[in-house]
Protein backbone atom coordinates (compact mmCIF):
# COMPACT_ATOMS: atom_id res chain seq x y z
CA UNK A 1 0.00 0.00 0.00
CA UNK A 2 1.32 3.45 -0.87
CA UNK A 3 0.12 7.03 -1.09
CA UNK A 4 0.80 8.69 -4.42
CA UNK A 5 2.78 11.91 -3.91
CA UNK A 6 0.71 14.33 -6.01
CA UNK A 7 -2.88 13.06 -5.99
CA UNK A 8 -2.63 11.65 -2.45
CA UNK A 9 -4.51 8.53 -3.57
CA UNK A 10 -3.84 5.39 -1.55
CA UNK A 11 -3.26 2.49 -3.91
CA UNK A 12 -2.15 -1.12 -3.70
CA UNK A 13 0.06 -2.93 -6.21
CA UNK A 14 0.60 -6.63 -6.85
CA UNK A 15 3.31 -8.50 -8.72
CA UNK A 16 2.50 -9.06 -12.41
CA UNK A 17 1.15 -12.53 -13.15
CA UNK A 18 1.70 -14.54 -16.33
CA UNK A 19 -1.13 -12.84 -18.19
CA UNK A 20 0.50 -9.48 -17.41
CA UNK A 21 3.85 -10.80 -18.69
CA UNK A 22 2.15 -11.70 -21.96
CA UNK A 23 0.86 -8.14 -22.21
CA UNK A 24 4.39 -6.81 -21.65
CA UNK A 25 5.77 -9.04 -24.40
CA UNK A 26 2.98 -8.80 -26.95
CA UNK A 27 1.06 -5.53 -26.65
CA UNK A 28 1.75 -3.10 -29.48
CA UNK A 29 1.71 0.67 -29.06
CA UNK A 30 3.76 3.36 -27.38
CA UNK A 31 5.48 2.79 -24.05
CA UNK A 32 2.93 4.92 -22.20
CA UNK A 33 0.08 2.84 -23.69
CA UNK A 34 1.69 -0.36 -22.41
CA UNK A 35 2.36 1.20 -19.00
CA UNK A 36 -1.25 2.34 -18.56
CA UNK A 37 -2.55 -1.09 -19.60
CA UNK A 38 -0.23 -2.74 -17.07
CA UNK A 39 -1.16 -0.37 -14.24
CA UNK A 40 -4.87 -0.95 -14.87
CA UNK A 41 -4.26 -4.66 -14.24
CA UNK A 42 -1.89 -4.65 -11.25
CA UNK A 43 -2.91 -1.55 -9.24
CA UNK A 44 -6.14 -0.53 -7.53
CA UNK A 45 -7.46 2.09 -5.12
CA UNK A 46 -7.29 1.12 -1.44
CA UNK A 47 -10.91 2.16 -0.93
CA UNK A 48 -12.14 0.26 -3.99
CA UNK A 49 -13.14 3.31 -6.02
CA UNK A 50 -12.49 3.37 -9.76
CA UNK A 51 -9.43 5.34 -10.91
CA UNK A 52 -8.88 6.84 -14.34
CA UNK A 53 -5.15 6.17 -14.45
CA UNK A 54 -4.72 8.40 -17.49
CA UNK A 55 -5.64 11.42 -15.38
CA UNK A 56 -2.85 10.84 -12.87
CA UNK A 57 0.14 13.14 -13.07
CA UNK A 58 3.33 11.86 -14.64
CA UNK A 59 4.88 11.92 -11.15
CA UNK A 60 2.25 9.55 -9.78
CA UNK A 61 2.61 7.23 -12.79
CA UNK A 62 6.40 7.13 -12.35
CA UNK A 63 5.95 6.44 -8.63
CA UNK A 64 3.61 3.55 -9.42
CA UNK A 65 6.11 2.12 -11.90
CA UNK A 66 8.89 2.21 -9.34
CA UNK A 67 6.56 0.50 -6.84
CA UNK A 68 5.83 -2.27 -9.38
CA UNK A 69 9.57 -2.59 -9.91
CA UNK A 70 10.00 -2.94 -6.13
CA UNK A 71 7.37 -5.70 -6.04
CA UNK A 72 9.24 -7.70 -8.68
CA UNK A 73 12.94 -6.94 -8.14
CA UNK A 74 13.22 -5.36 -4.69
CA UNK A 75 14.03 -1.81 -3.65
CA UNK A 76 17.38 -1.42 -5.41
CA UNK A 77 17.57 0.17 -8.84
CA UNK A 78 20.61 -1.02 -10.78
CA UNK A 79 21.91 0.38 -14.04
CA UNK A 80 25.08 0.11 -16.07
CA UNK A 81 26.97 2.79 -17.96
CA UNK A 82 30.37 3.34 -19.51
CA UNK A 83 32.88 5.87 -18.25
CA UNK A 84 32.79 8.92 -20.50
CA UNK A 85 36.55 9.37 -20.35
CA UNK A 86 37.88 8.31 -23.75
CA UNK A 87 41.04 6.92 -22.11
CA UNK A 88 39.04 4.78 -19.69
CA UNK A 89 35.67 3.47 -20.88
CA UNK A 90 35.27 1.17 -17.87
CA UNK A 91 31.87 -0.22 -16.94
CA UNK A 92 30.20 1.72 -14.14
CA UNK A 93 27.50 0.15 -11.94
CA UNK A 94 24.99 2.64 -10.54
CA UNK A 95 22.67 1.53 -7.73
CA UNK A 96 20.26 3.38 -5.46
CA UNK A 97 17.11 2.83 -3.39
CA UNK A 98 13.84 3.37 -5.24
CA UNK A 99 12.05 4.37 -2.02
CA UNK A 100 14.70 6.91 -1.06
CA UNK A 101 14.74 8.24 -4.63
CA UNK A 102 10.97 8.88 -4.61
CA UNK A 103 11.18 10.54 -1.17
CA UNK A 104 14.01 12.79 -2.36
CA UNK A 105 11.83 14.08 -5.23
CA UNK A 106 8.76 14.83 -3.12
CA UNK A 107 6.45 17.65 -4.31
CA UNK A 108 6.68 21.05 -2.61
CA UNK A 109 4.38 24.09 -2.72
CA UNK A 110 5.89 26.84 -4.90
CA UNK A 111 5.69 30.49 -3.90
CA UNK A 112 3.26 32.71 -5.74
CA UNK A 113 1.02 29.85 -6.89
CA UNK A 114 -2.51 29.16 -5.71
CA UNK A 115 -5.44 26.91 -6.73
CA UNK A 116 -7.66 28.33 -9.49
CA UNK A 117 -11.45 28.16 -9.55
CA UNK A 118 -11.42 25.18 -11.91
CA UNK A 119 -10.70 21.94 -10.01
CA UNK A 120 -7.18 20.68 -10.57
CA UNK A 121 -5.95 23.99 -12.02
CA UNK A 122 -3.55 26.58 -10.59
CA UNK A 123 -2.72 30.21 -11.19
CA UNK A 124 0.38 32.33 -10.92
CA UNK A 125 -0.63 35.11 -8.52
CA UNK A 126 -0.99 38.41 -10.36
CA UNK A 127 -0.58 36.85 -13.82
CA UNK A 128 -3.25 36.19 -16.50
CA UNK A 129 -2.60 32.47 -16.82
CA UNK A 130 -3.88 29.24 -15.29
CA UNK A 131 -2.42 25.78 -15.70
CA UNK A 132 -2.83 22.15 -14.70
CA UNK A 133 -0.26 19.44 -14.18
CA UNK A 134 0.68 17.15 -17.09
CA UNK A 135 -0.87 13.71 -16.84
CA UNK A 136 -0.48 10.33 -18.50
CA UNK A 137 -3.16 11.12 -21.08
CA UNK A 138 -1.11 14.13 -22.18
CA UNK A 139 1.92 11.87 -22.69
CA UNK A 140 -0.27 9.52 -24.71
CA UNK A 141 -1.56 12.39 -26.85
CA UNK A 142 1.91 13.72 -27.73
CA UNK A 143 3.62 10.33 -28.16
CA UNK A 144 5.45 10.36 -31.47
CA UNK A 145 5.30 14.13 -31.78
CA UNK A 146 8.34 16.08 -33.00
CA UNK A 147 7.84 18.60 -30.17
CA UNK A 148 6.36 16.55 -27.29
CA UNK A 149 7.41 18.94 -24.50
CA UNK A 150 6.00 22.01 -26.23
CA UNK A 151 2.74 20.29 -27.17
CA UNK A 152 2.32 18.88 -23.67
CA UNK A 153 2.81 22.34 -22.15
CA UNK A 154 0.28 23.83 -24.59
CA UNK A 155 -2.31 21.26 -23.46
CA UNK A 156 -1.81 22.21 -19.82
CA UNK A 157 -1.76 26.03 -19.98
CA UNK A 158 -4.96 28.04 -20.43
CA UNK A 159 -3.71 31.14 -22.23
CA UNK A 160 -3.65 32.20 -25.86
CA UNK A 161 -0.06 33.45 -25.78
CA UNK A 162 2.41 32.93 -22.96
CA UNK A 163 5.61 35.02 -23.02
CA UNK A 164 8.88 33.24 -22.26
CA UNK A 165 9.19 34.85 -18.81
CA UNK A 166 5.77 33.58 -17.74
CA UNK A 167 6.21 30.21 -19.42
CA UNK A 168 9.34 29.61 -17.34
CA UNK A 169 7.46 30.50 -14.15
CA UNK A 170 4.72 28.02 -15.08
CA UNK A 171 7.29 25.30 -15.80
CA UNK A 172 9.03 25.92 -12.46
CA UNK A 173 5.69 25.74 -10.65
CA UNK A 174 4.81 22.48 -12.42
CA UNK A 175 8.21 21.03 -11.52
CA UNK A 176 7.65 21.90 -7.84
CA UNK A 177 4.06 20.62 -7.64
CA UNK A 178 4.74 17.45 -9.64
CA UNK A 179 8.50 16.86 -9.91
CA UNK A 180 9.64 14.44 -12.57
CA UNK A 181 11.37 11.31 -11.32
CA UNK A 182 13.33 11.00 -14.56
CA UNK A 183 16.66 12.72 -13.95
CA UNK A 184 20.38 12.31 -14.28
CA UNK A 185 21.90 10.09 -11.60
CA UNK A 186 25.54 10.09 -10.58
CA UNK A 187 28.05 7.30 -10.34
CA UNK A 188 31.81 7.03 -9.92
CA UNK A 189 34.08 5.13 -12.27
CA UNK A 190 35.84 2.34 -10.32
CA UNK A 191 38.94 2.68 -12.53
CA UNK A 192 39.64 6.40 -12.98
CA UNK A 193 37.33 7.61 -10.14
CA UNK A 194 35.73 10.17 -12.42
CA UNK A 195 32.23 11.26 -11.44
CA UNK A 196 29.82 10.66 -14.29
CA UNK A 197 26.16 11.30 -14.96
CA UNK A 198 23.68 8.89 -16.53
CA UNK A 199 20.14 9.57 -17.70
CA UNK A 200 17.49 7.72 -15.71
CA UNK A 201 14.14 7.56 -17.53
CA UNK A 202 11.74 5.84 -15.15
CA UNK A 203 9.21 4.74 -17.76
CA UNK A 204 11.81 3.38 -20.20
CA UNK A 205 13.91 1.72 -17.47
CA UNK A 206 11.10 -0.04 -15.61
CA UNK A 207 9.35 -1.15 -18.79
CA UNK A 208 12.60 -2.59 -20.18
CA UNK A 209 13.32 -4.45 -16.93
CA UNK A 210 9.80 -5.88 -16.75
CA UNK A 211 9.82 -6.91 -20.41
CA UNK A 212 13.16 -8.67 -20.01
CA UNK A 213 11.87 -10.50 -16.94
CA UNK A 214 8.66 -11.44 -18.79
CA UNK A 215 10.58 -13.16 -21.59
CA UNK A 216 10.53 -16.45 -19.67
CA UNK A 217 6.73 -16.67 -19.77
CA UNK A 218 6.67 -18.83 -22.91
CA UNK A 219 9.23 -21.26 -21.50
CA UNK A 220 7.40 -21.41 -18.17
CA UNK A 221 4.02 -22.12 -19.76
CA UNK A 222 5.55 -24.84 -21.92
CA UNK A 223 7.29 -26.53 -18.97
CA UNK A 224 4.31 -26.43 -16.62
CA UNK A 225 1.80 -27.46 -19.26
CA UNK A 226 4.01 -30.32 -20.48
CA UNK A 227 4.86 -31.73 -17.04
CA UNK A 228 1.78 -30.92 -14.96
CA UNK A 229 -0.81 -30.91 -17.77
CA UNK A 230 -2.19 -27.61 -16.49
CA UNK A 231 -4.16 -25.45 -18.96
CA UNK A 232 -2.55 -22.22 -20.12
CA UNK A 233 -5.05 -19.98 -18.31
CA UNK A 234 -4.25 -21.64 -14.97
CA UNK A 235 -0.52 -21.15 -15.47
CA UNK A 236 -0.94 -17.53 -16.52
CA UNK A 237 -2.98 -16.85 -13.38
CA UNK A 238 -0.18 -17.99 -11.05
CA UNK A 239 1.73 -15.32 -9.12
CA UNK A 240 5.05 -14.74 -10.84
CA UNK A 241 7.19 -15.92 -7.92
CA UNK A 242 5.33 -19.25 -7.70
CA UNK A 243 5.43 -19.83 -11.47
CA UNK A 244 9.17 -19.18 -11.56
CA UNK A 245 9.77 -21.56 -8.65
CA UNK A 246 7.90 -24.39 -10.40
CA UNK A 247 9.80 -23.72 -13.63
CA UNK A 248 13.18 -23.73 -11.85
CA UNK A 249 12.36 -27.03 -10.14
CA UNK A 250 11.45 -28.62 -13.45
CA UNK A 251 14.59 -27.33 -15.16
CA UNK A 252 16.71 -28.63 -12.28
CA UNK A 253 15.10 -32.07 -12.59
CA UNK A 254 15.79 -32.06 -16.34
CA UNK A 255 19.47 -31.28 -15.72
CA UNK A 256 19.75 -34.11 -13.19
CA UNK A 257 17.97 -36.63 -15.42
Amino acid sequence: MLRLPVSGLRVAVRQPAGSDDLLLREKAGSDIEVVLSLIERVAWAADGTAIDWGLLTVTDIETLLLRIHQAVFGDTIRAEARCADADCGARVDIAFSAGAYVAHHAPRPPKGVEPAEREGWFRIVGEPVTFRLPNASDLLAVAGSKRPDGECLARCVDAADVPDRLRKRVERAMAALAPSLSHEVQGQCPECHRTMNADFDVLAYVLRELRDQAESIYRDVHLLAFHYKWPEESILALPRSRRLRYARMLMQEERLA
